[in-house]
């Protein structure tokens, strides 16, 4: 889910000048660098100068805000055919689709691989192996159509 609402508010202003929609992104940091990875859409489909127009856009105004602080790598991309899913109305988008899902702490299984079956404000349902299972969006890490 996008979490960080002002770099979220940022991002939608920035690609909204080109009438581009913020699919996800996902900010990591490894060995003290950030990458800051954004995922853009649009109804036609994601062009390689779409991505160029779009970075250099978010650059500028990440750089004017100065939300990230220190030194950090950008990249913009199609969300592509296995697509993360950041939102509820992502996930509802594609119900009845085969997911992948990870999620966080706890102990035993921790990904899961079924069809999406339901989802709520709160948890998705998938179907795996013939079983449903609730999966609460705050325990859920990641999650990916599968092609």
């Amino acid at each position: 889910m996008l979490k960080d609402t002002v770099l979220t508010e940022l991002l939608q202003g920035a690609l909204a000048v080109y009438g581009y929609e913020l699919w996800g992104y996902e900010l990591n940091s490894s060995e003290g660098n950030m990458r800051l990875q954004v995922y853009i859409e649009t109804p036609q489909g994601v062009t390689l100068d779409d991505c160029e127009r779009a970075s250099r856009q978010i650059g500028a105004v990440l750089d004017v805000e100065d939300v990230m602080k220190g030194k950090y790598l950008l990249e913009v991309s199609s969300p592509g055919l296995t697509r993360a899913l950041f939102t509820v109305e992502q996930y509802k988008r594609y119900l009845g689709r085969p997911v992948k899902i990870k999620i966080s702490g706890g102990e035993g299984r921790r990904t899961y691989r079924g069809e999406l079956a339901e989802v709520t404000d709160e948890a998705v349902s998938l179907i795996v192996e013939g079983e449903t299972i609730v999966l609460p969006f705050e325990d859920i890490e990641k999650a990916n159509l599968v092609f």
